[in-house]
């Protein structure tokens, strides 16, 4: 293995002019989310990618096999907590790596993948593919996301009062 601790070798690979004009820098590679430990990464990338890999799983059931809830909606709330839990899983993703509005790229992705999904669906014998149920992925991400960034709120309030 590898010890990423000192990065700035990383900087020599590049030459100065394609540094300079691709907006590549030293900071950049300082930064110590960039090469976390693969501990850490695992932490990070499993729980999204097992959840997504989960979902395509599920969605390749056919419907016959599948057991119905009895209430009119049953059908948009799954959808709703079953994309919600993958907008947590993708904002802590994007948070712990400092990226840039981690709760819109979660809600993106979401948005994305249910849309994948609701294509995928349409080939599964007994399945369909519906504008309504990708809507509630979409609200399920962006309701997992923001739910997320609550608790991290609170979390971190509850984190300052104690010290």
């Amino acid at each position: 293995m590898r010890n990423f601790e000192n990065r700035s070798h990383f900087a020599n690979l590049y030459p100065n002019n394609i540094r300079r004009f691709s907006g590549f820098n030293n900071a950049f590679l300082n930064k110590p989310h960039i090469f976390p430990p693969v501990k850490k990464q695992l932490k990070l990338w499993l729980p999204p990618i097992g959840y997504a890999l989960l979902i395509f799983a599920l969605s390749s059931i056919e419907s016959a096999s599948l057991p119905s809830l009895e209430f009119k909606l049953a059908d948009k709330l799954i959808h709703l907590g079953e994309y919600g839990l993958f907008g947590i899983l993708f904002a802590r993703f994007f948070v712990h790596l400092d990226w840039k509005n981690p709760y819109l790229w979660a809600v993106l992705i979401a948005s994305m993948y249910g849309a994948g999904d609701e294509i995928h669906q349409y080939y599964v014998p007994g399945r369909t593919m519906e504008v309504y149920d990708w809507m509630a992925d979409t609200l399920g991400g962006l309701g997992g996301s923001l739910a997320y960034r609550l608790w991290l709120k609170k979390f971190k309030k509850n984190s300052m009062a104690g010290n």
